[in-house]
């Protein structure tokens, strides 16, 4: 029963492959078939090779100047305190081991609304002109000439940063818009910032790329200027807390010590050549206040030394490498290379129709035979 039903099959099944087999020479006459066919339409495709070449030309001629300032830093994470110091900081619970920055985590926070808002609010001199960040922005990249910002609703016409008559709303919505041309977003395809780091060194860098040279300058700075700021100022954030509350207890007792010092000196210039008990008892026991104030006030400046090592070394240092500086060139337009991309494009799309369309005419006119 099984050899039967293998003896029907076999013949089915080297039918089918030999009728989907093609040769080499059969590959090759095709190919020929399709050069020949290429060849004799090579005006057009040269044509529409060099009209993409010229579009891509001009496209690459006529993009506006654009100038990039790059700015690269690096953060000091040999911090916290190690060693015999680290030791004698922890049994005053100031803690004693090293940490780690986490250089990424820079980078996003460069990035945050937060800090941007910080730079658009900045002031900077641009192009002769000294004003709001944000508004060289709007200025320099024609913001009032978006459909967004000509809606009545939005309340954006002629709006600039620092109008205080402006609504909440309007204040926003400018924002988010200058906001997502600087920092990016979805329908922001090149965003004027960007930062990276190397994972081998650690040095991270800030770049801004925009039609002016001088805003170019301008943000790059602000960022970096920003960005520290804020970062040493929430790395540092609880330690400088403890310190400031261990400098008013010491400050406190500082004074109470002093009150009670002047206290004994009128005491014994009231009583002076009075040899009563009563006399020497009150004596003796602002004398033993004065004792125990000095040795509270030891402990808590000691303390308070503590705490501002501890401060110290819990500071993350930010220092800047490469700092860009006027003046900077622009970023050259490559024309050669925008006409052989404009080319090669050109040509690839015009061989690609013309092989499209003689296999489907081929196809239709076997199905007509």
């Amino acid at each position: 029963m099984r050899s039967n039903l293998n003896s029907k099959m076999e013949p089915q099944e080297k039918y089918y492959i030999q009728d989907d087999e093609i040769t080499l020479k059969e590959l090759i006459l095709k190919l020929k078939e399709f050069w020949a066919y290429l060849w004799e339409r090579k005006i057009s495709i040269i044509a529409i090779a060099l009209l993409m070449a010229i579009v891509f030309g001009l496209k690459a001629y006529l993009k506006p100047k654009e100038y990039q300032a790059s700015l690269t830093f690096m953060v000091d994470e040999d911090t916290g305190g190690s060693g015999a110091i680290g030791g004698i900081l922890s049994q005053f619970g100031f803690g004693g081991g090293g940490s780690e920055y986490n250089l990424q985590k820079i980078l996003t926070l460069s990035k945050s609304m937060r800090i941007a808002k910080e730079v658009f609010l900045d002031t900077a001199d641009v192009d002769g002109k000294k004003d709001l960040l944000g508004n060289h922005i709007i200025d320099i990249y024609k913001f009032h000439e978006k459909k967004s910002w000509k809606k009545p609703e939005n309340g954006l016409d002629g709006f600039y940063f620092g109008d205080a008559s402006r609504t909440q709303k309007a204040k926003n919505i400018a924002l988010k818009s200058v906001f997502g041309k600087v920092i990016g977003g979805k329908k922001t395809k090149n965003p004027l910032y960007s930062s990276s780091v190397d994972d081998d060194t650690g040095i991270m860098t800030l770049s801004v790329k925009s039609k002016s040279a001088d805003l170019s300058l301008s943000l790059v700075k602000t960022f970096f200027d920003h960005l520290s700021e804020y970062y040493i100022e929430k790395s540092t954030e609880k330690a400088k807390s403890t310190f400031d509350i261990l400098k008013q207890k010491t400050d406190s007792i500082y004074t109470v010590l002093g009150q009670k010092e002047y206290a004994l000196a009128r005491f014994k210039d009231k009583n002076r050549g009075t040899y009563l008990n009563k006399v020497k008892v009150q004596e003796q026991k602002l004398m033993t206040q004065i004792a125990a104030l000095r040795m509270a006030w030891g402990e808590a400046l000691k303390n308070q030394e503590m705490a501002n090592y501890a401060l110290k070394e819990q500071t993350p240092f930010i220092q800047p490498i490469d700092v860009p500086f006027a003046p900077i060139a622009p970023i050259p337009n490559s024309l050669l290379k925008a006409l052989v991309i404009g080319g090669f494009l050109g040509g690839f799309l015009a061989v690609g129709y013309f092989v499209f369309r003689k296999i489907i005419r081929d196809a239709m006119s076997e199905d007509v035979v």
